[in-house]
């Protein structure tokens, strides 16, 4: 495949079902990042081969990873609050 692979979907805090901005999401064998924004949405481009593993990190949440197979039409990312 000689694209970059388009990799988009929402944050939501998993307490409260609201978006999460300014996470930021990466894949780790990759340059390619990105932050969500205020609505919680991300588009990631990425040139690395899938599947691929992105990390998500926020200070106020607890960082996953999760391993995307294929270009998917929407990824959507629970992410757990520290507190």
């Amino acid at each position: 495949n000689f694209l970059p692979a388009t990799l988009k979907g929402q944050v939501t805090d998993a307490r409260t079902g609201k978006p999460v901005a300014g996470v930021h999401l990466f894949i780790v064998h990759g340059e390619e990042e990105v932050f969500s924004s205020a609505k919680g949405e991300f588009h990631l481009k990425t040139w690395s081969a899938l599947p691929a593993v992105i990390t998500v990190e926020h200070k106020l949440y607890k960082a996953q990873q999760f391993r995307v197979e294929n270009e998917t039409d929407r990824i959507s990312i629970l992410l757990t609050p520290l507190n």
